[in-house]
C-alpha cells in the first residue's frame, strides 16, 4: 500500500479487495540465464511473478493497475476471482517528470478459465515458458510475453 495506493480510496480497495498475494518468482539473470537490460528509458533487472486472489466484491481493473504501479519491476500478474483467472503485464519506464519514479505503460490483460481451457488458451500458456521466449535480455523476454497475449483481449 505504501508504493501503489495514492489515495485513501485506493488503500481501502487494496484492504477490502485483496484476499491473498503470493510472490511466486523473481526471474533474474542468475536464475534463468537471461541478462538484465538497462538503457536511458528503462531498467529490467528482474521480472516479478505474483498471484493474487481477490475477494468477490473487489474491482479487479483498478487493483491490477495499483499492483503494477506498486511493484518496481516488470510484473507477470495472475489474478483469481470467482474461478476466473486474469493475466496482466505492462512495460515500465523511468518517469520523465519525477526522478527515480517508474511509470507503467499500457496494461495488457487476458482472461482464461483454468477449468476449461480452449486449445488456443492452452497453447498461449505453454508459449509463456521461459525456454520458449526470446532470451537476448530481460526486456526482450518480457516483451515476448506481452506479444503473446491474445490481441483481442488487450485492455488499455
Amino acid at each position: 500500500m505504501e508504493h501503489g495506493a495514492p489515495t485513501a480510496a485506493d488503500k481501502r480497495q487494496i484492504q477490502d479487495g485483496i484476499e491473498e498475494i503470493i510472490w511466486v518468482a523473481a526471474l533474474k539473470p542468475t536464475n534463468i540465464g537471461v541478462p538484465a537490460f538497462e538503457d536511458e528509458v528503462r531498467q529490467y533487472l528482474e521480472i516479478a511473478v505474483l498471484t493474487v486472489e481477490l475477494r468477490p466484491a473487489a474491482k479487479p481493473s483498478r487493483l491490477i493497475e495499483l499492483l503494477h504501479r506498486a511493484i518496481p519491476y516488470p510484473l507477470v500478474l495472475a489474478i483469481g476471482q470467482g474461478g476466473a483467472v486474469s493475466l496482466s503485464l505492462a512495460h515500465k519506464r523511468w518517469s520523465q517528470g519525477e526522478a527515480g519514479k517508474v511509470v507503467i505503460e499500457e496494461v495488457r490483460q487476458t482472461e482464461v478459465n483454468p477449468d476449461a481451457l480452449t486449445p488456443q488458451e492452452a497453447e498461449f500458456l505453454v508459449s509463456l515458458a521461459v525456454s520458449r521466449l526470446p532470451s537476448r535480455d530481460l526486456y526482450i523476454l518480457y516483451d515476448g510475453m506481452l506479444t503473446r497475449l491474445p490481441l483481442s483481449c488487450w485492455l488499455q
